[in-house]
Parts: C-alpha cells; sequence; structure tokens
C-alpha cells in the first residue's frame, strides 16, 4: 500500500513538472510595438509553429535556434528574423538577404527594437 501511495505521488509531481514546462519559443508570445510606430504584431503559437500577424498580414514563422524564422524561399535567400532579448524583455527584429535589400530599396527599417504591450 505505501509503494502505491509513492507511486502516485510520483506520477502527480512528474505531471506536474510536465504541465510547468514551457515550450521553446513561449517567450515571443504577445503584442510587440516598436518605438514612434504605432503598428502591432501579434504572435501566437500555431502548433509547431508560430502565426505572426504584422498589420493584418498574417506570416508563418518557425522556432530554430533561439529565433523565429521566416525564411518564405530558405535561407539562401533571406527572410526575417525575431530574436527574443531576455534581459529587456524585447524582440529584435531583422530583415535578412534579399529581403533586406528589397526592405532598404524601399526606404524601409531593416532592423528595429520591439517593445511587449
Amino acid at each position: 500500500m505505501h509503494s502505491l501511495k509513492l507511486i502516485i505521488a510520483t506520477l502527480f509531481v512528474a505531471a506536474v513538472l510536465t504541465a510547468c514546462t514551457k515550450k521553446p519559443g513561449h517567450d515571443f508570445i504577445g503584442s510587440w510595438t516598436a518605438e514612434g510606430d504605432d503598428g502591432v504584431m501579434t504572435i501566437e503559437r500555431n502548433g509547431e509553429t508560430f502565426a505572426v500577424d504584422m498589420d493584418g498580414e498574417q506570416l508563418i514563422f518557425v522556432y530554430s535556434d533561439g529565433q523565429l524564422k521566416f525564411e518564405p524561399n530558405g535561407p539562401q535567400f533571406g527572410g526575417v528574423l525575431l530574436t527574443y532579448l531576455e534581459s529587456s524583455d524585447q524582440i529584435r527584429f531583422e530583415m535578412t538577404g534579399s529581403m533586406a535589400a528589397m526592405g532598404q530599396l524601399e526606404g524601409q527599417p531593416t532592423q528595429m527594437t520591439l517593445n511587449r504591450q
């Protein structure tokens, strides 16, 4: 009887610890804004990916190497990287590759820091 109680207690503790474990990328979830810009970027978990809504346009990002990545044509062509800055609870937004070049041609910022709303 004593060993059954011990097994049940162990299973309960394991279940609680598993439920409390944060999934990779959890820090990105929420709404974010850039200083001086009234646009809002919202990030939600979508199964194994992340749905990122930027002013009504939704993009699907994947979590890899501590970053959220949007690379629609593969990493060689660039895309958008989101890096969570734990010390300040901010996100660094960075366009890369050809996407950064297009942004520069259009006069858009290719890097910015976003604050949690």
